[in-house]
């Protein structure tokens, strides 16, 4: 291992395993579960910006309420 991938590894924090390796699975699976969360919460928001002000209110959600959540990127909760 040259000493770049040594500061690639401790600057991002991989460890250097095999692969297969735990963390490396660890990582990844820690991975698919943000962009799984990402996509919902995409989904969800495009869903409630489409919502009837009935459906709002059966909720009860004011539309502004639901315009402010819906207008959020995916990435923040």
């Amino acid at each position: 291992m040259n000493a770049m991938t040594q500061t690639l590894l401790h600057r991002e924090r991989l460890h250097p395993g095999p692969i297969g390796h735990p963390a490396g699975a660890t990582r990844i699976a820690r991975t698919l579960k943000i962009i799984r969360q990402w996509s919902e919460r995409a989904t969800q928001r495009r869903h409630l910006a489409r919502l009837t002000p009935e459906a709002l209110e059966d909720i009860g959600i004011s539309r502004e309420a639901a315009a402010v959540e819906a207008a959020k990127p995916f990435w923040r909760p």
